[in-house]
This record gives C-alpha cells, structure tokens and sequence, in this order.
C-alpha cells in the first residue's frame, strides 16, 4: 500500500486485541493515553474516544469493548458488565475447567452478555448523542427512530437497536469467524463490497465474544452460526489494514496514526504428550498475537517505511501471563500491572509521541468524518 500522499484526509485507527477480563488491561491503556491527549486549555476536559479516532476495531473483548467505545460512548459500563459476564457458571469438577471446555459447555452465559449490552444500550443511547440517524444501506430510513431512549412503535425496541448506521463520531467493524473457519467483519457502516447480516447491536457484541468453551456461539435465521474473532484474529491490525484499503481506498501514507492495543503478552504453552498440553498449546497458537504484530511491523513499520513512527502497539509484557480469560477475582491486579507498565520511561516517551499525533489531529466538534 506503499506510495506518495494523497489529498484524502488521513486517518486514525483504534485496533483492540481479544483477551477475556484481561480486555481492562487495554482499556487502561487507552485511559492513559486519551489523558495525554487532553487540550492544554482545557487539562479537565475528558476526551473521548470518537473524537479522536476515526475506526475502532476489535475482536472478541475487544470487539465488545469497540462497540462499547464507539457506538455506545459508555465506557464506564464495561467496567460494571465485567463482573457480571465473566463470573463463570457452575461447572462440573471432573477433570477441571479445561477439560470442562474441551466437552463442549460453555464457561459464561452468553444470556448475561446478552441482556448486560440491551441494559447498556436502554441507559445510555439517544437519538441526540449521535451525528447521523440510524440508515439502511439505501440512506433511507429503517423504520426506526431513538429519541430520549424511547423506540419509535414503527420499528424495533431500543434493545434491538441495529449496528448498521449506529456508528457515531466515528465508525467500528468487529471481527468474527463463520462456520467454515473464515473471517467475517460485522461494521457500523455500510460496506461497498456486501450487503452484511441484519442485526442487532448485541448480537454483534454476541458474535465478537463467542469464543468456544467460553461463550455460545451464535445462530442466525439464516442458519450461519458466528463465532469468535479471536480463533483467526485475536488481534485484528491485518484485518484493518484489509478493511481501510478495499472499503476506503486508503494507503499506508494515508493514515495519521494506528493505535494497537493488546491484553498481555501471552503465556508460552508447550507441546506434551498429553492431550490436555496439546489442546493448550493449540489454543495458543490459535489466539496469537505477537506474531500477528509482528507481521504486520515488518509489512509496514519498519525503519524506513511510512507507518514506522505512525503506528504505536501498547500491551504489558509481564504480570498478565498466568490470568487466565475468566479470572474476574483477579480484575483488581489488573490496574496495578497495567500502571507499573505504563510508567516506564520508554513507554511514557511512546505515550507522549503517539499522544502528539493524535492531539494534533483530534476532530474538533461538527467536523465531518474522513470516511
């Protein structure tokens, strides 16, 4: 995607990894770092992130955090659903949690994810915190009005808001993966190569999360089942760079600043004999994100290539290894962890350039959006 600057207005890219409670690890990232970016003249304004990204993609909790961030603006909610959706079920003690998985039963109940983000939606979205009204992907309306949290009677209740057209200051797509095991984006926006799945927000938060052992996967009329994002890309900058290429026509000299932000560096798992170590191991390879960035680092940010002092990867190194996706008890260890990361001097230097781009480019208010 290499070549001169074009006149179409750069870009700024939000990119979330999957990672289970782990995903608050990334949103204290991303709270350090908006906090850097905050105006001068006004040190208690609180920036959200719409304002300053212009896409912002997930998968898996990261997905469901990018739904969170730019659709919902309801950040703060995420820290209370935490909690609730990661507390597993009462699960059978034979052979242990893992193998709890393996058999098929789901370690969190995809219903509490479910009713968690309606709740989300009935508080926190009305019609005047948007920039645009919900459109089909003809721009006419859908038949569905928000106003003051109420649902117009012509269309859907407020909990069954659809994703497409919800997007705000900015626009979102979660990765998923469809039955044959192949990536499906789910956007906010209408796509100029497919139609897309009619639904709902939720089930775009549903189908993000879905991961297996973990979640139900989830079935649409159509007979497809969603699955997560994370068992082909837990971390999602390849599909990125994909997506602002064929959908906007954007070029790596193009894009202002890329942001990635993982949930820990994964734990290595070594193949053994026995099925169980094999099965982690597997699993590992599966939800990799090292070598996913560090693929894309030597496609495109490189000494010498455009996107080297453009793209900025945040994720602690040490401490979150052994927290497993759905050890919520240990959420409270998470802060601490992500702090002592985020206060060493080579990251406060990495936080400071990427905030210098990001303030310098931050949309004011009324701005139409670059894509």
């Amino acid at each position: 995607m290499a070549g001169p600057p074009s006149a179409t207005p750069h870009l700024r890219v939000l990119c979330l990894d999957g990672g289970g409670v782990r995903g608050l690890s990334s949103l204290y990232i991303l709270e350090r770092l908006l906090y850097r970016v905050r105006p001068e003249d006004n040190p208690k304004k609180r920036i959200k992130p719409c304002e300053v990204f212009d896409i912002i993609v997930g998968t898996s909790t990261g997905g469901l955090i990018a739904i969170m961030l730019g659709i919902l603006s309801c950040i703060e909610a995420y820290l209370r659903l935490a909690q609730d959706i990661f507390t597993p079920r009462r699960r059978t003690k034979l052979g242990g949690a893992f193998l709890h998985k393996i058999f098929g039963s789901a370690t969190f109940s995809g219903k509490k994810l479910e009713e968690g983000i309606k709740g989300v939606i009935r508080e926190n979205y009305r019609q005047t915190d948007t920039t645009r009204a919900t459109q089909s992907s003809e721009g006419e309306s859908n038949g569905t009005s928000f106003d003051n949290g109420k649902a117009s009677a012509r269309g859907a209740s407020l909990q069954d808001l659809p994703m497409l057209g919800s997007g705000r200051k900015c626009k979102v797509f979660v990765c998923t993966v469809l039955e044959n095991r192949s990536s499906y984006r789910i956007r906010s926006y209408q796509s100029k190569h497919e139609p897309g799945l009619p639904m709902a927000v939720w089930q775009a938060a549903r189908a993000t999360t879905a991961a297996p052992g973990f979640f139900e996967p989830l079935p649409f009329e159509n007979t497809t089942t969603l699955r997560d994002g994370a068992l082909r890309n837990n971390n999602p900058i390849m599909e990125v760079m994909r997506e602002i290429e064929t959908e906007f026509g954007y070029r790596d000299a193009d894009i202002d600043c890329i942001v990635s932000i993982g949930t820990g560096v994964s734990k290595t798992e070594f193949f053994r004999d026995d099925l169980v170590s094999v099965a982690k191991a597997c699993a590992t390879i599966a939800t990799d994100t090292e070598t996913t960035e560090t693929l894309f680092r030597s496609i495109y940010a490189t000494p010498g290539k455009l996107l080297h002092e453009r793209y900025f990867r945040l994720e602690v190194d040490q401490g979150l290894q052994d927290m497993g996706m759905e050890e919520w008890k240990s959420m409270h260890n998470i802060w601490s962890i992500t702090t002592t990361y985020l206060n060493n001097p080579i990251r406060q230097d990495m936080l400071g350039k990427c905030a210098a781009l990001l303030g310098a480019v931050r949309r004011p208010d009324g701005a139409p959006d670059p894509v």
